[in-house]
């Protein structure tokens, strides 16, 4: 009975140390091998990864690059750390994603900004989804964590960087709570949203502070001597339907600081902040604003109060104003 058990601890002992053995040394230069050929079959062809560990709670990447220019990938991140379970495995459930130093880069082009070498087809003339959209997801993700990454927008005359920072949490197969930091200029803007998959809507709220309004205007293309100087606060909160595309309740507030604008002899002035609020009600959106003050060849001040903005059958525009 003794030998029986310590032949059965030998072959147990063997079989763990042969095991650990496959788990951190053959393993990962298995995966390394064959992530990027089904990456290619999967339509993201140019994937390089360092597999660091894969153990029974978790696997460890070092740095990933997906794209075929080796000097200007079109992603890359120092580091990706997947936590899971055995049992979650089986019930495909991985339990968090931290994705760390990642970058995307965008190059603009005559169809606008994209990622060179991605599959993303153009967006639906439909919306974001259709009726019929199926929103169930192959695997279940907990959690995902983006943390020191970055947007790189490029074209032929600047780059642009987007720090981007993103916490999100799936409850359940259905719902998706997160929230995300972007800081164009070093300044945060902040969104908190959820997601409900079976409801197909989204529900949330976004902010900043203090955004300087023709940095940001020369980003988005708009012509800057169109729009004041000044910095610009906002905070909205929304709640909309995705299939069909609708939003259902609305609203927010505008404040834009020390604003000025001069254009031909004409100037702006007045009431520092500047503040516009609006809120969606049914089919109609209400607005406020502060008094504009002008002064040159023609002065005066245009007052606008309980303006009424009706979106639909025809946009029509009504309220209380006087110049």
């Amino acid at each position: 009975m003794m030998i029986f058990l310590r032949r059965s601890v030998l072959i147990l002992t063997f079989l763990g140390v042969a095991l650990l053995m496959v788990m951190d040394v053959v393993l990962p230069r298995y995966l390394e091998k064959r992530l990027p050929a089904w990456a290619a079959e999967s339509g993201f062809p140019g994937l390089h990864c360092e597999v660091r560990r894969v153990g029974l709670s978790g696997a460890d990447l070092g740095q990933v690059v997906l794209g075929e220019d080796s000097d200007r990938p079109v992603l890359r991140c120092a580091s990706v750390q997947i936590s899971y379970t055995p049992s979650g495995l089986l019930n495909k459930t991985v339990e968090n994603v931290h994705v760390g130093g990642l970058s995307l880069t965008l190059f603009r082009s005559e169809a606008g900004w994209q990622a060179q070498g991605l599959p993303f087809g153009a967006a639906s003339s439909n919306g974001l989804a259709g009726e019929n959209s199926d929103f169930q997801l192959p695997l279940h993700v907990k959690g995902v964590t983006l943390s020191a990454s970055e947007v790189i927008f490029v074209d032929k005359a600047s780059v642009f960087r987007l720090p981007v920072e993103l916490q999100a949490r799936m409850p359940t197969q259905e719902r998706i709570d997160g929230t995300m930091v972007l800081s164009p200029f070093g300044d945060p803007v902040r969104l908190a949203a959820a997601v409900d998959l079976a409801e197909k809507s989204v529900s949330g709220r976004v902010g900043a502070a203090r955004l300087p309004l023709r940095h940001l205007a020369a980003l988005l293309d708009f012509p800057c001597d169109l729009l004041p100087s000044g910095r610009a606060g906002f905070e909205a909160s929304f709640d909309v339907g995705l299939a069909p595309f609708r939003v259902r309740a609305g609203d927010g507030r505008f404040v834009l600081h020390n604003p000025h604008w001069e254009k031909a002899g004409l100037a702006w002035t007045g009431d520092d902040p500047f503040v516009v609020q609006a809120a969606l009600e049914g089919e109609k959106v209400r607005i406020n604003m502060t008094p504009i003050t002008f002064e040159g060849p023609v002065s005066g001040v245009l007052d606008m109060k309980d303006a009424m903005v009706e979106i639909t059958p025809h946009p029509r525009f009504s309220g209380l104003w006087s110049l």
